[in-house]
């Protein structure tokens, strides 16, 4: 992973099919894909990978595991309080005993991205603020 301190990273990978993939994929299906990200505070994180969906990219850091996460990605000031989920390397496996595959391409394309975006205000939940 690209260090990118104080904003989160949007991701795209591109996952291929090898022409034997293609064919499993028609017959059987392939071996599923697995990735691994470990935050900075030496946590891990496994989460499985449609191939066809990572393409459109997503947001691979910090790692958003809950609402009060979700929040502070969103808040003002607050981003500082994800450091500690910030991603310091991924690793993409098939779920086969050598994990690998022959029914994808290798290396996998990645594409990391610095994502900007305006702070939101934030409001206790139920309460609703009109402009005047």
């Amino acid at each position: 992973m690209p260090p990118v301190a104080g904003a989160p990273v949007w991701a795209e990978i591109e996952i291929n099919k090898t022409l034997l993939g293609s064919a499993a994929s028609t017959l059987y299906k392939p071996p599923q894909l697995v990735m691994t990200v470990e935050s900075k505070d030496g946590r891990q994180s496994v989460y499985r990978v449609v191939p066809g969906m990572t393409s459109a990219g997503f947001l691979i850091s910090p790692v958003i595991k809950d609402t009060q996460a979700f929040a502070a990605l969103a808040a003002p000031g607050h981003l500082q309080d994800l450091t500690n989920a910030e991603v310091s390397s991924v690793t993409i496996f098939a779920q086969t005993k050598s994990r690998s595959s022959t029914c994808y391409q290798t290396p996998f394309q990645f594409r990391f991205y610095r994502l900007e975006y305006p702070p939101q205000a934030m409001t206790p939940a139920g309460t609703l603020v009109l402009p005047k």
